[in-house]
This record gives structure tokens, C-alpha cells and sequence, in this order.
């Protein structure tokens, strides 16, 4: 029972020990979801240095020549 508690308590400390998103970045975040129609995730580097990447999820190929044409003005 020890060893569910402890790996209860390590899960717990690492939900607190994330930080909030920046309110700018959570709005940019739904921004891009709308206009691209997929999930999108704005993830700022953990050194917090004003860098960090955007991940687009594309779930096909016809997705992700759709999620293209977007991003590149393109409309077949």
C-alpha cells in the first residue's frame, strides 16, 4: 500500500508543480484550433525564455494537405 501512496503523492506534486499557461498563450492556442480545424498545442520551453514550439496534429494525409493549404494560402 506504501508504494500507491507514494507514487499517488509523486503524481499529485508534479500537477502542482506546473505553471499556469500565460492567458495570451492559451488564447493564441484556440486561435490556431479554430482556424485550422485540429488540435493545436503552443508549448513555451520549460527555460522560459520566450521560446517553444507549436505542435499541429493532423489525423491523415488528406488532413494534413488540408491543414497546408491552410497554413500556406493554398485553397484547392
Amino acid at each position: 500500500m506504501q508504494d500507491t501512496e507514494r507514487w499517488a503523492q509523486k503524481q499529485t506534486n508534479k500537477v502542482h508543480a506546473r505553471k499556469p499557461l500565460d492567458p495570451n498563450i492559451l488564447a493564441a492556442t484556440d486561435k490556431l484550433r479554430l482556424l485550422l480545424g485540429t488540435k493545436v498545442e503552443i508549448l513555451p520551453s520549460r527555460g522560459g525564455d520566450g521560446d517553444g514550439r507549436i505542435q499541429i496534429h493532423f489525423y491523415s494525409a488528406e488532413d494534413l494537405d488540408r491543414i497546408y493549404s491552410v497554413l500556406t494560402n493554398k485553397h484547392s
